[in-house]
């Protein structure tokens, strides 16, 4: 990906990746390169006290690689997805890209055929242009890296 681009991400699912790995629980690296969480949304959200953080994480990274705009798609039939992209729009702000938040139906579907997809979710990068394994990146260039267990690793 180069600079100055838009990046489509998978708002539920890495929000709520990096939740997990701020609160020191359980991550898988995975065989594709994607850190995934055991978390298991079942249609029910609720934002905790390190929704916020998780942002802001994210808008760190979008803005060391200078993207241009961030479009997040959230899931109507999950609860709170009203709050969340409040406080998406709410955390980010302060950065210099431009953020954009669709709650639709199928958040999955939406991403689609779309180019710089950020998602772990394998249905969802099988199915996209190209994809940023964005919490993989995070996690290497983090001072405290996320505790996970690596399934990259052949016999």
């Amino acid at each position: 990906m180069s600079e100055n681009e838009t990046v489509y991400i998978d708002g539920f699912n890495i929000i709520i990746t990096l939740e997990v790995a701020l609160s020191d629980s359980t991550l898988l690296h995975c065989m594709d390169g994607t850190i995934r969480d055991l978390a298991g949304l079942r249609g029910t959200y609720r934002l905790i006290e390190k929704t916020e953080t998780a942002i802001d994480i994210i808008g760190q990274k979008l803005c060391k690689m200078k993207i241009k705009k961030c479009v997040f798609f959230l899931d109507k039939p999950v609860s709170n997805s009203g709050r969340l992209k409040a406080k998406i729009f709410e955390v980010l702000e302060k950065y210099d890209f431009e953020t954009d938040v669709q709650i639709v139906n199928d958040a999955d579907q939406a991403l689609v055929n779309l180019e710089n997809v950020i998602s772990s979710d394998a249905m969802v990068i099988e199915r996209s242009a190209s994809w940023i394994s964005l919490v993989k990146s995070i996690s290497d260039e983090s001072e405290k890296p996320f505790r996970f267990y690596d399934f990259t690793m052949s016999e």
